[in-house]
């Protein structure tokens, strides 16, 4: 929002990236969450940016419930244009831990594209041209069958940096879908503590492999589904008139359906009806008519081409 400080802090490349003592500040001073500096020299190119303020929160349409600090590691050599978002702040860590196993010998704009490919494949996105190749050996493609190996060279280049919510595109789809994720316990300090812990998993070996984080958020993305609110979101993000709203409700539903391992909703499978036989699921039901369990079922509509909650007719 309007007054959102924002901070670059200078790296040294001859220290592991450690801050230097060249701070440059300025804030945010429109309604579209834009910001400029004026030039100044730069004595390394490498950054960490971070915004601190207030933010229009998707789920709501009203402000966040506290005030927030996001970052991008990035740098400057190539551009002088950075985002800083949700999906920024998690990807920067892992960008700092591919730096750190490199010995510091690899630039951070060599590591970013790579960052961000994990990040997306952790949240189980996948984008054509971009990250495919990470599911190829299994992963989301309808259950978990486990983790597939590192992503082929892609057809598209993408940095976080240059990824807005509203270029309609993929990658802006996800990052919607991704900043209504990390709101699962609230839109202030719980938030950042989230995206934080899975930005640490990922860091550590590409993978956000909490099975049961994961399990508690498709269970919250399930029931956001199933009560409209995915509406909700879209109708708070276009009251903004700040460009086109991708598709991020696919998004969302292939993160519950995926986790909850149902199979790909297509005609083979129009009209099956299901439980959730993911045992970390609140609700988990260890057979159709499981006795003592939840009663919710899903059922695939081939019309909509997705899963959705059955009425009782059809259970």
């Amino acid at each position: 929002l309007h007054g959102t400080s924002v901070t670059v802090t200078e790296l040294d490349s001859l220290k592991r990236l450690a801050d230097s003592e060249r701070v440059h500040k300025t804030c945010i001073t429109s309604s579209d969450g834009s910001y400029t500096f004026d030039a100044f020299d730069l004595v390394s190119p490498y950054v960490r940016v971070e915004a601190t303020g207030y933010f229009k929160n998707e789920l709501t349409g009203g402000l966040s419930s506290e005030l927030i600090t996001l970052r991008n590691v990035t740098d400057l050599t190539e551009h002088d244009t950075v985002n800083v978002n949700m999906l920024t702040h998690i990807e920067s860590i892992r960008t700092m831990k591919l730096v750190d196993q490199s010995g510091y010998n690899s630039p951070i704009r060599m590591v970013k594209e790579k960052a961000l490919q994990d990040v997306l494949y952790s949240f189980g996105i996948k984008i054509n041209g971009f990250n495919d190749a990470s599911f190829s050996q299994g992963g989301f493609g309808g259950g978990f069958g486990g983790f597939g190996g590192g992503a082929a060279t892609p057809t598209k280049s993408k940095i976080a940096d240059d990824i807005g919510m509203f270029d309609g595109d993929d990658f802006s789809a996800a990052l919607i879908a991704i900043s209504v994720m990390l709101q699962r316990n609230g839109s202030g300090r719980e938030m950042l503590m989230f995206a934080d812990s899975i930005g640490q998993k990922i860091a550590g070996n590409g993978n956000w492999d909490d099975w049961s984080s994961r399990a508690r958020l498709a269970d919250w993305l399930m029931v956001l589904d199933t009560s409209n609110a995915y509406q909700t979101i879209r109708k708070n993000l276009e009251s903004l008139k700040l460009g086109e709203v991708a598709d991020f409700e696919s998004v969302l539903r292939n993160f519950w359906t995926s986790n909850y391992q149902f199979p790909a909703c297509n005609a083979q499978n129009d009209g099956k009806v299901t439980q959730v036989i993911n045992s970390l699921s609140s609700f988990f039901a260890c057979s159709y008519a499981c006795e003592g369990a939840p009663t919710i079922r899903f059922t695939c509509d081939a019309s909509l081409g997705r899963w959705r909650a059955a009425t009782d007719i059809e259970k």
